[in-house]
């Protein structure tokens, strides 16, 4: 594909090394506001946004990308969340189904095309749905080994072929939790249990490195939490608790490029490893911190890695080492729904 555009003639402009300009290729982003039925539009070729509406209630809280076209998810739309379908690219959405739920969880994860989505209910209950016709139809619930309580912020993400569920079960205290599906979702195995009020969230692999890392963050007790990492994805390990200004801070999202990885968090922003397991931050002075709300992508056919932010996106296209800031403003709950990268 050639170069589309260079970072200074599209608005990009380069935070850490300004004297270079940064070629990039085309693409188009797509995000969901949490607090209403409409995504923003993102395109390199006319620098600019577009908005478009979907449906007439909820909000649009996951996106994603099957063979049969774009698919968004609201939630709470008309008391049972609607499945919407774009063969254009996100110009124009037709209903396609409903879930079974009234309130589902938002998406740190996008499904890519030939892949099942599977959705988590939103609240203290672990019942999920499972589509694997693009968000046609959808059936069963999962049944997770070994919970007990009352489940709450519960995700699923498919890293290295396998499916896994994370979040944080509730009785009395809060242990993060993850279980493991090799099946696409059929069954289930509880493979990590963390009895340190924490919750999990998506599961990351860089496969020249051959290490998972999860997304680690507290609930209430702990004010700064590492990933946590597994060679093999059944048997997982707790770095601990780092402090302010060191190791790593809250770990709201990671992900993973063949080589490293990048975790997004409250205190310095942006944390890259080569190993998962030392952190190195990136210093971009403009980044007081991010929300707990912030949201990091790779994109395989890129090559880039995307950090979705409250009021900005950065792109990073050499392995997340310096970073690019998209300057327009905006506006909006964007950052809590793991965004569509298309690129053609």
């Amino acid at each position: 594909m050639a170069p589309i555009f260079t970072g200074s003639r599209m608005g990009f402009g380069r935070v850490d090394t300004p004297s270079t300009v940064s070629l990039l290729l085309y693409f188009k982003i797509i995000l969901a506001n949490y607090s209403s039925n409409n995504i923003l539009i993102y395109d390199t070729l006319s620098d600019s946004f577009s908005s478009v509406t979907i449906g007439s209630a909820g909000q649009i809280y996951q996106l994603h990308n099957t063979s049969s076209g774009l698919v968004s998810i609201a939630n709470n739309d008309g008391s049972n969340c609607t499945v919407y379908r774009s063969t254009n690219n996100g110009s124009s959405w037709s209903s396609i189904s409903t879930v079974g739920f009234t309130q589902i969880n938002q998406s740190k994860y996008t499904s890519k095309p030939g892949e099942t989505i599977i959705l988590n209910q939103s609240g203290y209950d672990p019942p999920s749905r499972k589509s694997t016709d693009g968000g046609g139809s959808w059936s069963g619930n999962i049944t997770l080994p070994g919970f007990s309580g009352a489940g709450a912020l519960g995700s699923s993400s498919r890293s290295n072929g396998n499916w896994y569920y994370t979040g944080r079960y509730v009785g009395g205290y809060d242990i993060g939790s993850m279980w493991r599906s090799t099946d696409n979702g059929a069954s289930w195995t509880q493979v990590a249990t963390f009895n340190n009020d924490m919750t999990l969230g998506k599961v990351a692999y860089a496969s020249n490195v051959g290490r998972y890392v999860a997304a680690n963050y507290p609930y209430s007790t702990y004010s700064y939490q590492k990933p946590v990492y597994s060679s093999n994805g059944t048997s997982w390990t707790n770095p601990g608790n780092g402090t302010a200004g060191q190791n790593f801070a809250i770990t709201y999202d990671v992900d993973a490029s063949p080589t490293s990885y990048i975790g997004v968090s409250n205190d310095s922003g942006i944390y890259r490893s080569t190993d998962g397991l030392n952190w190195t931050s990136i210093d971009l002075s403009y980044l007081s911190g991010l929300t707990n709300n912030a949201t990091v992508v790779y994109n395989s056919t890129l090559q880039y890695y995307f950090v979705l932010g409250p009021s900005y996106f950065l792109v990073s296209i050499d392995d997340g080492l310096t970073w690019i800031k998209k300057s327009t403003v905006i506006s909006g709950n964007y950052s809590y729904t793991s965004p569509l990268i298309l690129t053609s």
